[in-house]
């Protein structure tokens, strides 16, 4: 069996300051995103400190605000290194991607994020989870 290649056009992106209903219907959907943060430190290589990461659960580990302006994913134990973390603690530039595989496209959201390091409100939200991040949407 071989692969096949899409051939269909592209669709153009859409900016805005807060998520649609689809959008929000992605997320709460999706069992797996992955997150981008980075912190440049003081040098010239702006590869310093960029993280790329995974984050999975079931279907609804992701909140989302009714007003598709927040998003909020818990934080569990992870490898320790805390590198999503700590660049979010220097630069608290965020971005989220989620593949929509049945129709072949993505969903890619930014914003600013801040990391509440509160266990009972994390553990409330996701049992066992230790810190939550909450995204709020620029684009």
């Amino acid at each position: 069996g071989g692969s096949t290649v899409s051939t269909s056009t592209p669709v153009s992106s859409v900016r805005s300051d807060h998520l649609s209903v689809q959008q929000i219907a992605v997320l709460q959907q999706a069992d797996t995103i992955f997150v981008a943060t980075g912190y440049r430190g003081d040098g010239d290589d702006v590869r310093y400190g960029n993280d790329a990461s995974h984050r999975g659960g079931p279907a609804g580990f992701v909140k989302v605000s009714a007003d598709g302006k927040t998003i909020t994913l818990p934080e569990f134990k992870g490898n320790n290194h805390f590198n999503s973390l700590g660049n979010l603690v220097l630069d608290s530039h965020m971005g989220i991607t989620v593949a929509i595989l049945e129709r072949g496209s993505l969903l890619q959201v930014t914003g600013m994020a801040v990391v509440d390091m509160n266990t009972e409100r994390a553990s409330a939200l996701w049992p066992g989870a230790l810190r939550t991040v909450t995204l709020t949407v620029t684009q």
